[in-house]
């Protein structure tokens, strides 16, 4: 337990931070703000900061490279590993000079938290497994295979260190079913939010919004073929790089009407609220064993939009604990239906019950109250 006579160092170590596709650096920006409420935080990375990890007033910054480049779609699986090395090198040195009490890893690999704090000294670190990092599959190649066999091993090692955490129980039960190894409950700290001030009352605009990185690791022809099977809601936008041409021509297959709307392309920070403001409700359109995590849930309300979401992971126990949305089953077009009926039918009273339990949300999952957490 870190002593909290003095204000703690934290380091947070993000390999992703050059990358403009990922969104998923606002929640590694607000953990950042939510700890520099209880300690002295540095966000160490191998590269330039992209939007939104630049200008944090609060959080100091110690990039290894100044002229590397990040990329606009997802990178390789190789990139991403040497990223997360190149990032654990830099934290070492950086952690030599100003002997950090902690090493937080909001995404990264298990061999590279391993490296950072072998390298200087032994620092504790918690990474965070916003998956359960299951078997590589039949049709995995051998790069892929060697990666998943050499990560686990290293997994193992942290998870008897104490050092892994999971944003969800589902995340923390289903490491254990497959790895063989205890995580501590305690050891669940989910993801947060940052806190706005709502508008009392949000006119109903009879459009979706599903926001994100456009993939297959989602099941976005369920979500395509409810939203045009309905006729409460009029527009249905996709914002976010398009990584999956299969949507695209699903997208001319199906909606001949015109009701779907693409942009393809990075959202810029500045652009978020306008979008999200624009919408009724955020869909999250995650398929069987892909709601375990959502960074698109925290942004949604962050800016203060209801939610519709699977029934299964975390998202789905957020949306029985607290009225911010409706659920749907998960994979069925016609379980969909029936709730994009029932959300547009009933707007006004659903931003009413979303409204009234923001307050105790916000002090429940601010980042603030999460950051704190990782400090105990």
């Amino acid at each position: 337990m870190i002593s909290q006579e003095r204000r703690p160092k934290v380091f947070i170590c993000e390999p992703l931070a050059q990358h403009e596709y990922c969104h998923a650096n606002a929640d590694t920006q607000n953990l950042a703000r939510g700890m520099a409420s209880h300690a002295e935080v540095t966000l160490v990375s191998c590269a330039p900061f992209s939007d939104p990890l630049s200008g944090m007033e609060c959080v100091k910054s110690s990039v290894a490279d100044l002229n590397a480049k990040g990329e606009k779609h997802a990178p390789s699986r190789i990139r991403l590993v040497l990223d997360a090395i190149a990032t654990a090198i830099h934290a070492s040195k950086q952690a030599i000079k100003d002997r950090p009490d902690l090493m937080i890893w909001p995404n990264g690999d298990a061999f590279s938290v391993q490296l950072a704090s072998s390298l200087c000294g032994g620092v504790a670190s918690k990474l965070i497994l916003h998956n359960a990092v299951l078997s590589p599959g039949v049709g995995t190649g051998w790069k892929f295979r060697l990666y998943w066999f050499f990560e686990k091993f290293f997994l193992r090692r942290l998870a008897k260190k104490g050092w892994l955490y999971t944003p969800s129980e589902e995340v923390r039960q289903e490491y254990e079913r497959n790895h063989d190894i205890m995580i501590p409950a305690d050891h669940v700290i989910p993801i947060g939010f940052r806190i706005r001030q709502l508008a009392e009352k949000r006119p109903f605009q009879s459009r979706i919004l599903i926001f994100g990185a456009i993939n297959n690791r989602k099941n976005y022809r369920c979500a395509i073929e409810a939203f045009l099977a309905q006729t409460t809601f009029k527009e249905l936008v996709l914002a976010g790089v398009l990584q999956d041409e299969n949507i695209a021509r699903l997208l001319e297959e199906l909606d001949v009407a015109g009701r779907v709307r693409l942009i393809n392309r990075y959202i810029p920070e500045e652009e978020l609220a306008d979008l999200f403001e624009s919408a009724d409700f955020s869909l999250l359109p995650h398929g069987r064993g892909s709601s375990l995590a959502s960074g698109t849930l925290s942004r949604a309300l962050e800016f203060g939009v209801p939610i519709i979401g699977p029934d299964e992971g975390y998202i789905s126990e957020w949306l029985m604990r607290y009225r911010i949305g409706i659920a749907f089953q998960t994979d069925s077009p016609q379980a969909l239906v029936s709730s994009l009926e029932k959300a547009g039918a009933q707007f006004v009273s659903f931003y009413r019950d979303f409204k009234s339990d923001y307050e105790r949300l916000g002090d429940e999952k601010s980042w603030e109250s999460v950051a704190a957490k990782f400090l105990s």
